[in-house]
């Protein structure tokens, strides 16, 4: 398709309103002190998701999104990491007695299900001093056929926080 010309002589008095959806997928961004570590000390991170509080976002997926959540220490990615649980229909409860979406798959819980996380030992990454913990995520999207992104821009606009 062939867009027009539009020459600046003409275009000093049009007001330009240019929206771009751009999708970051930047979860968060912390920097922290850590004092020297002795020889046999450890470092470990915890990581635990259920995916609530998605239910306004662009993608509407909720807890139902399937999300790798992509953890990098000083600028290193160190680990991929999905919770995706699929044997939330394994749940101990008599399912006559429940009513609901207990039994569907979800983005790092289950119904009644305790959620302890992953822990993973991240000494390699650290160091004395200044460092930085940053955590990007992606979901599934059937329209693209793959890992996109996350962005809330949907959930913005409709007060999700």
């Amino acid at each position: 398709k062939r867009w027009g010309h539009v020459s600046l002589a003409s275009a000093v008095n049009t007001t330009v309103c240019v929206v771009t959806q751009r999708r970051q997928g930047l979860l968060f961004q912390r920097q922290f002190e850590l004092p020297a570590l002795e020889p046999d000390d450890r470092v470990l991170l915890q990581l635990a998701v259920t995916g609530h509080g998605w239910a306004a976002t662009t993608s509407g997926c909720g807890e139902f999104c399937h999300a790798v959540y992509r953890i990098f220490l000083n600028n290193v990615s160190v680990a991929n990491v999905t919770q995706w649980r699929d044997d939330c229909h394994d749940n101990p409860i008599d399912g006559s007695m429940q009513k609901g979406t207990w039994f569907s798959s979800r983005n790092g819980w289950c119904p009644g299900s305790v959620e302890p996380g992953v822990f993973f030992d991240a000494t390699q990454w650290m160091h004395a001093g200044s460092n930085e913990l940053r955590v990007e995520v992606v979901v599934w999207s059937a329209t693209a056929a793959g890992y996109v992104a996350y962005s809330d821009f949907g959930g913005f606009a409709l007060g999700d926080e």
